[in-house]
């Protein structure tokens, strides 16, 4: 990926408003991606998206 995109800082760090943040994304220039880039996104999306479930052992309310 990009140097650009490595050096951004994270988008709940800056005071801009998720609506701003989105219009600028839309408005900002497309930007050639390489295959294994591609893969490497698409494998994080997959993950962040992932159902989460927690174990019955790892948390018990009746103690």
């Amino acid at each position: 990926m990009s140097n650009e995109a490595t050096m951004r800082k994270m988008p709940g760090s800056s005071s801009v408003s998720l609506a701003q943040r989105i219009e600028d994304l839309r408005n900002r220039e497309p930007s050639y991606v390489t295959h294994g880039d591609t893969l490497m996104l698409q494998g994080m999306a997959v993950t962040s998206l992932r159902e989460q479930r927690l174990s019955g052992n790892l948390i018990r309310l009746d103690d």
